[in-house]
């Protein structure tokens, strides 16, 4: 069978692109279908090399004097780092000491990933220095709210009433 089309109108198979690929060149994202199945978790690669980018990243924004006024002299606290696969990309979550302003610091923590790329690239030893992008962590705010639940009255009542009391 040459370059004639088949009478069902399919190409024949070595002319045909993958869905996979075509999709995610023009999309930048893959498909949401490949997502059904569980994702796998972390491998010990990955978590060893987000903890070390991790105690590299707030041993930096504790030295590092910043122009940007969103990050003057604010204390960042980095609590987790997670990394792709290939080691090319972390998603560092971090949030200032207190938590204000955390949109602000985490919109100039941002701004400032590239120059704190360049400073990790000296700190750590790995073949490809990770581009690290920060996102808000709002873990704290969600530990609270779940420990203002359990102190509520009508949480306490329910417990009491369990235990027969």
């Amino acid at each position: 069978m040459g370059l004639e089309s088949r009478a069902d109108g399919l190409k024949p198979a070595r002319l045909r692109r993958p869905l996979i690929a075509a999709s995610r060149r023009e999309l930048d994202i893959l498909p949401a279908r490949l997502f059904d199945s569980p994702m796998k978790p972390p491998s010990q690669r990955q978590l060893r090399a987000g903890e070390l980018i991790r105690h590299a990243l707030t041993d930096i924004l504790a030295r590092e004097e910043f122009d940007d006024p969103a990050l003057h002299g604010k204390s960042i606290t980095v609590t987790e780092v997670r990394v792709s696969p290939d080691l090319k990309n972390a998603t560092a979550f971090a949030a200032p000491l207190g938590g204000e302003d955390m949109a602000k610091t985490v919109e100039a923590l941002n701004r400032a990933s590239g120059f704190l790329r360049g400073r990790l690239s000296r700190e750590i030893d790995m073949r490809y220095t990770p581009i690290v992008r920060f996102i808000a962590d709002d873990s704290y705010d969600e530990a609270r709210r779940i420990d203002e639940l359990l102190a509520s009255e009508r949480v306490r009542r329910d417990l009491d009433h369990k235990n027969g009391n």
